[in-house]
């Protein structure tokens, strides 16, 4: 409860200080009436939302009213309501920013700027943000980092230590410069982050043109010249030849000794068989589990050409697979290749 009426207490005093104008020595120049009018109205709306727990409207209506109006009083409820909506990062640079702005400006609210200091140091005692310092040339170099407008010293939110950021800088007549880090170079360096632009001048921007010339120019030759020099896969058709066959068709000769065994093997079995003793009409295994003698060595025979059919199938297949996998120029028959005719 007590921040709600601190943030409405800063609310009325701002409404108060619009209403009755700007006292002579204000920081801030008074807005025209009805820019004077919309502060007034975002300001009510956004303490009445953060009152009622809606923070995210909140934020928005404090930054627009700031954005109209920069008094440090709306930045303060901009940082609270940061802080309650849990954007650490952008609580704890609105809360450095308004205790600078207030020591600027001479006219300090003990009270605000307190809590504003206490906030900021437990957000970084606590580990949720991270400050970084920057020093950039010239000093008056525009700054983002993230593409986020910032000042020479921001917060981040002390997330993931090896995740990349990329602070830009920028100046009317210089070049624009970058710098890649992580929180954990921040965390290990004591010195600032350093960001230093190159003055626009005619002579530095044709270098500047010349070296990104040669560094289009230079990586086509380089791959060109690496196409040139790289072996050119052979793909010519390889003159046919029976030679690297061989063990296919040494393979289809088994597969054909098999099969012929096992058909002759099956015939005298079935020509044995009608003239079992004493098994008219009966079949081979049935003589065979009632004892008969002759039976039971026509069905050995029998199981003996099964076995050589199977025999044969299964070498007739692996001819096949080796002759369409023999390499058609190899002579040596040794190895199982694939020739370039695709």
């Amino acid at each position: 409860m007590g921040s709600f009426t601190l943030v409405r207490r800063i609310a009325l005093s701002i409404l108060a200080a619009l209403a009755l104008g700007p006292a002579p020595a204000a920081a801030e120049p008074a807005p025209d009436p009805q820019v004077q009018a919309k502060v007034i109205r975002l300001v009510d709306s956004g303490s009445t939302a953060f009152e009622v727990g809606n923070y995210a409207l909140a934020v928005r209506d404090f930054h627009e009213a700031y954005a109209l109006f920069p008094s440090p009083k709306i930045l303060f409820n901009v940082a609270r309501a940061e802080l309650a909506l849990g954007h650490s990062a952008e609580a704890a640079e609105a809360f450095d920013e308004f205790v600078r702005r207030e020591a600027n400006d001479g006219s300090l609210d003990e009270a605000k700027v307190s809590f504003a200091r206490n906030s900021l140091a437990e957000l970084l005692s606590k580990g949720k943000v991270v400050r970084v310092d920057v020093e950039v040339e010239p000093n008056r170099a525009t700054l983002t980092v993230d593409a986020r407008s910032v000042r020479t010293r921001f917060y981040l939110a002390r997330t993931a230590l090896d995740a990349k950021h990329l602070l830009e800088g920028s100046a009317e007549g210089w070049t624009r410069a970058h710098l890649e880090f992580t929180l954990r170079d921040v965390l290990e360096r004591p010195a600032p982050l350093r960001l230093v632009l190159t003055e626009a001048t005619d002579a530095n921007l044709a270098n500047a043109a010349r070296a990104k010339a040669a560094t289009t120019e230079t990586k086509p030759a380089s791959e060109s010249h690496a196409a040139k020099e790289a072996p050119e896969p052979n793909v010519e058709a390889s003159p046919p030849s029976s030679s690297g066959r061989v063990p296919a068709y040494v393979t289809f000769g088994v597969a054909g000794a098999l099969a012929v065994g096992a058909a002759g093997t099956g015939t005298w079995v079935l020509s044995q068989s009608r003239s079992l003793q004493g098994c008219a009409g009966a079949s081979i295994a049935s003589c065979a589990n009632a004892g008969n003698a002759s039976a039971v060595s026509l069905r050995t025979k029998a199981r003996v050409a099964d076995v050589l059919w199977i025999g044969a199938a299964a070498a007739a297949a692996t001819g096949g697979v080796l002759f369409y996998l023999a390499p058609a120029g190899d002579g040596s028959g040794g190895e199982i290749g694939i020739s370039g005719r695709f």
